[in-house]
């Protein structure tokens, strides 16, 4: 091969510029953190703030053309190029901001340092297990190929044309499963609050977010419906953390996550509402008996209530809204059971709300599993798009005459 080996410093320069501490204390900044960074979309929201307010690791200079590498919790993958900053654009000190010497094209450094082989580099070099890092001297020691200048421009050039299909694939895709999502959420709040008769006749619930509902249903207040659990435990066989409930699905997710503290003991067929953050939607109808250690309202349903379309009912994009809105706390809001429980729901007969819980637990499992193709499809499309550019980045693809 014709290319080059050399360390990274040998055709960059890292953590050229500092925002210094004499900086005036009301100079406003733009700032990016390491959480406000991931591979695919690269810079996803900044904090403006003034510098007397700044964290002290506020302090990194970047410009246009720059990549910065986070340089703690590598495993992150937090890697982006900057385009086009703002005058005030500031990152993290945990971040490494190389810039390209007159050797290195930045088009290429783009692509370079999203390299799968760069990456798992940096991540292998990193010391450290709950906070693993690597110090800056020792990321640009890397030693990566590259080739002649036109090469490097060859290659950006084939990468930008290449991944911009894949892009636009991924696109449509997401716009698919954001298609399928408000479908789910329209075919559940319909569902629960006109039932599955367009012909039944209806009459005003005399609350404005339910709106007209069948006549024969009735409108009673959630507290008539549940039974609010309290009892303490400190066991530990099947425990349930609001971790544990996936958002707006209520399905059960597996961790190893210790829990400490006492929790409140449920029975199969009691739900389980996550009262910290409800805009979160994580409710749960349990199917075993088990100790809820998160903040949970655990409630048990009365004989005449379905607990899926109980479920279902709270899984109301309204519901949830209306409930989110009523919050009280700042930075962990939580709803109140005086609030939550005076919520009024429309409730059929007990035949038609297990005919309702059938119905959109068929069709919302077609939903999901087109949800969950359509995901694969993308995985396979992010797959293809890395394999891509690590083997344009290490010559394993001649882009010379196909540019």
């Amino acid at each position: 091969m014709h290319w080059e080996v050399k360390p990274i410093k040998y055709v960059s320069t890292c953590n050229n510029e500092v925002l210094p501490e004499s900086t005036e204390p009301d100079y406003e900044i733009e700032y990016v953190d390491i959480s406000s960074v991931d591979e695919v979309h690269g810079i996803t929201s900044t904090q403006k703030m003034i510098f007397s307010n700044a964290p002290s690791r506020a302090r990194r200079v970047v410009r246009d053309g720059d990549i910065i590498v986070s340089t703690v919790r590598t495993y992150l993958r937090a890697i982006t190029s900057i385009n086009n900053p703002s005058d005030n654009l500031i990152v993290s000190t945990g971040f490494a901001v190389i810039r390209s010497s007159i050797m290195l094209n930045v088009h290429f450094a783009h692509y370079l340092f999203k390299a799968s082989y760069l990456v798992d580099e940096v991540i292998a070099r990193s010391v450290g297990i709950s906070y693993p890092a690597i110090n800056s001297s020792e990321l640009i020691a890397i030693k990566i190929g590259f080739p002649s200048l036109d090469e490097q421009s060859a290659i950006a050039t084939f990468l930008d044309r290449e991944t911009t299909k894949i892009d636009t694939l991924i696109a449509k895709q997401e716009h698919l499963i954001e298609l399928l999502q408000e479908k789910r959420t329209a075919l559940i709040s319909h569902a629960v609050t006109k039932g599955l008769n367009p012909d039944a006749s209806m009459k005003d619930s005399g609350v404005e977010w339910l709106g007209e509902v069948p006549a024969h249903w009735e409108v009673r207040r959630l507290k008539h419906n549940f039974r609010l659990l309290t009892q303490k435990t400190d066991r530990r066989e099947n425990p349930v953390a609001l971790e544990n409930i996936q958002s707006w699905l209520g399905r059960f997710i597996p961790t190893e996550t210790e829990f400490e503290g006492e929790g409140i003991t449920f029975e199969r067929g009691d739900i389980l509402f996550g009262k910290l953050r409800p805009y979160l939607a994580k409710a749960f109808l349990a199917e075993t008996a088990g100790e809820a250690v998160g903040d949970f309202f655990v409630m048990r349903p009365t004989s005449d209530i379905n607990g899926r379309f109980a479920l279902y009912q709270i899984l109301n994009k309204e519901f949830i809204s209306i409930v989110d809105g009523s919050t009280f706390g700042a930075k962990m809001p939580r709803v109140s059971w005086e609030f939550m429980s005076g919520m009024v729901l429309a409730m059929p007969t007990q035949d038609e709300q297990s005919a309702i819980a059938a119905f959109l637990d068929r069709k919302t499992t077609k939903i999901d599993t087109l949800i969950q193709k359509t995901r694969h499809a993308i995985d396979l499309l992010k797959e293809r798009r890395t394999a891509l550019i690590s083997a344009a980045v290490t010559g394993k693809i001649d882009v010379r005459d196909g540019v």
